[in-house]
């Protein structure tokens, strides 16, 4: 990874901020929230592999989809 070295630790922080308030942004907008009427869950960057994921573990999800969650003490075994 050479952002540390690149942007030294306060411009990483910086990066990581911007980061944070796009992925926030995204998922709090009119069209991930709209999109509740085909999607159960919206966030910026998803990802199959190496395990269903969003980038920045940031999404928004309806409570129907929450419910049906694995619970995490059940979750290792269940996979």
């Amino acid at each position: 990874n050479t952002l540390p070295q690149t942007f030294g630790v306060e411009g990483l922080e910086a990066y990581s901020m911007q980061k944070i308030r796009a992925y926030t942004t995204a998922v709090t907008s009119k069209m991930c929230l709209k999109s509740r009427d085909t999607c159960n869950v919206c966030g910026v960057e998803f990802y199959p592999l190496p395990y269903h994921h969003f980038v920045g573990n940031t999404f928004t999800a309806s409570c129907d989809y929450v419910k049906e969650l694995i619970p995490p003490q059940k979750f290792e075994k269940a996979m």
